[in-house]
């Protein structure tokens, strides 16, 4: 797979999202995929993911591995 798939697949939020879980079992709901970086440094800026009742607001980067 390659990463400007997962690129894709993210900023279009074109996976299931209704059961989104961390490996320790908290739920995952992504409220913003974040505005894409077309320079170097993260792929995209200000993401905000909710991992149980906690909002996360970050830059999310993106690897095959």
């Amino acid at each position: 797979m390659k990463e400007d798939l997962l690129h894709y697949l993210w900023q279009y939020k074109l996976f299931y999202t209704s059961n989104l879980k961390t490996t320790n079992g908290a739920t995952i709901d992504v409220v913003f995929v974040g505005e894409p970086n077309t320079n170097s440094g993260p792929d995209f800026f200000n993401a905000q993911l909710r991992i149980d009742k906690q909002l996360w607001a970050g830059n999310v980067e993106i690897h095959v591995k």
